[in-house]
């Protein structure tokens, strides 16, 4: 494959005699913006690429759906010094995952605080221990609140504690860490692809193992 350099023309590293040379795909738009991004990458880091090469990026990243991979390369230019690995790019979909996810969990955090004000006391009053793995309890679920975060709520002690938090500096500062840890723990348990027993049993051992319960 041929392209410009400079006003001349430049092609990927010729393959050795045992290989076939580098033919970029149009199978699909996430193999599309891979092709591209390689030939930019290849470029912008006067790196050479292989045929074996390209394919192992090729087979490690064609699960990412279009938009990530486009969005990881875009990062991965910005930031690397040198050609982008696999891991490299992978790297930045994590980066931005968390932070994402750091922004979820935040924000429903304040929720749920809004939500404990909201309760009356003999709903506040009701154990965190009655609540299922997805949060559900005796009382009317809040409507403003994910399953993530009334699980979440449980595991911090369930309202009256962070109806306490609303007031206590300290508290809430506890309160929110360990709320956090549970947000994180159900997303990574709703990754698992379980069925809800098993989840409920997952999550049952995580909250003994971890002291996330009160």
């Amino acid at each position: 494959m041929t392209e410009l350099r400079n006003g001349r023309e430049s092609r990927l590293s010729q393959p050795p005699a045992n290989e076939q040379r580098i033919t970029f795909s149009s199978a699909g738009e996430t193999s599309r913006i891979l092709d591209k991004w390689l030939i930019l990458f290849a470029e912008h880091f006067s790196k050479e690429i292989s045929s074996a090469n390209a394919e192992i990026y090729r087979r490690a990243l064609a699960d990412l759906a279009p938009e990530e991979l486009e969005m990881a390369c875009i990062a991965a230019l910005q930031r690397c010094r040198f050609m982008p690995t696999v891991a490299d790019i992978r790297e930045e979909l994590r980066v931005r995952e968390e932070a994402r996810f750091s922004f979820e969990a935040e924000s429903e955090w304040q929720r749920a605080l809004k939500c404990a004000e909201q309760y009356s006391p003999d709903e506040k009053a009701i154990s965190p221990q009655s609540l299922d793995w997805r949060g559900n309890a005796a009382w009317k679920r809040h409507p403003n609140l994910s399953p993530r975060g009334e699980y979440a709520v449980r595991c911090a002690g369930g309202w009256q504690a962070l109806e306490r938090a609303r007031y206590d500096p300290k508290e809430a500062t506890w309160k929110h860490k360990e709320f956090v840890e549970a947000y994180k723990t159900y997303r990574q348990v709703e990754r698992l692809g379980l069925t809800d027993g098993e989840s409920r049993k997952l999550l049952d051992k995580v909250r003994m193992d971890t002291g996330l319960s009160h």
